[in-house]
């Protein structure tokens, strides 16, 4: 039988369905995710893995003209500024951490030291014990606010997924799609990224084939567009894959 997932949550990191997802990919013997395909067209071999951070900074709310120094004392916003520098700074020694402040919020009126603000942050890394090195490090970069009375902090990791990485069976599932395309006339190419799908997860239960989806690029942009013709070619891959999958579960039943 196929089970068809239809995910409205995956660019969150799935809080509400992955559990659901998960069930379901442990009772399958494979699972194809429809995410992009590469710019080049390529399905994904790996993924890094992905933290989604939310940090939260406590001030003082009072007039900004009532200060004694050229900078507003207490100021949730002024102190979150401060840590993410170092956070972006630290990121950037260790090399093998991207970060990405995707949302920052906070602050009331320009003549208001701000009593709150607050950052939504990605956090990717090619390991997990790396990823959440780099988490545990951020947590502890976030902690060290400056001493002023009534300023406070507070780090949530509000979901993790582990890296995909390349595996004997998710090559073997492979395998059966480049077959298909090979029928087609077509090469069927793989590609790296740092960006992170449900594959990441499902990858722990089944055999997964990854970056199946449209053909297009630009994407979370304004240019953003999708290739129709090779988009259409690839439904036909993954049809025809999903046939020479099904023969080959048959022969091994038979064998």
């Amino acid at each position: 039988s196929i089970t068809i997932f239809l995910n409205s949550d995956e660019e969150i990191l799935s809080p509400s369905s992955m559990h659901m997802i998960d069930a379901e990919a442990s009772t399958s013997d494979l699972a194809v995710v429809f995410e992009p395909a590469r710019p080049g067209g390529g399905y994904v071999r790996s993924r890094w893995g992905v933290a989604r951070c939310l940090v939260k900074v406590y001030g003082r709310a009072g007039h900004a003209g009532w200060v004694s120094s050229g900078v507003a004392a207490g100021s949730a916003i002024h102190e979150l500024v401060r840590r993410i520098s170092e956070v972006l700074g630290y990121a950037e020694k260790r090399g093998d951490v991207l970060l990405n402040v995707g949302v920052v919020r906070g602050g009331e009126r320009f003549n208001v030291v701000a009593p709150y603000a607050e950052a939504e942050i990605g956090v990717r890394s090619p390991s997990l014990e790396s990823l959440k090195r780099a988490v545990s490090d951020m947590n502890n970069i976030f902690a060290r606010v400056q001493d002023i009375e009534g300023v406070r902090t507070e780090f949530h990791v509000m979901s993790m997924w582990p890296p995909l990485i390349e595996t004997e069976r998710n090559r073997d599932a492979l395998k059966h799609f480049e077959r298909a395309a090979n029928e087609l006339g077509r090469s069927l190419g793989v590609e790296d990224t740092s960006g992170a799908s449900d594959a990441n997860h499902i990858s722990q239960y089944t055999a997964v084939v990854d970056g199946a989806g449209a053909v297009g690029g630009n994407p979370h942009s304004p240019d953003e567009y999708i290739d129709i013709d090779r988009t259409l070619e690839r439904a036909v891959i993954t049809a025809r894959a999903l046939e020479i999958y099904y023969e080959h579960a048959k022969e091994m039943v038979r064998g």
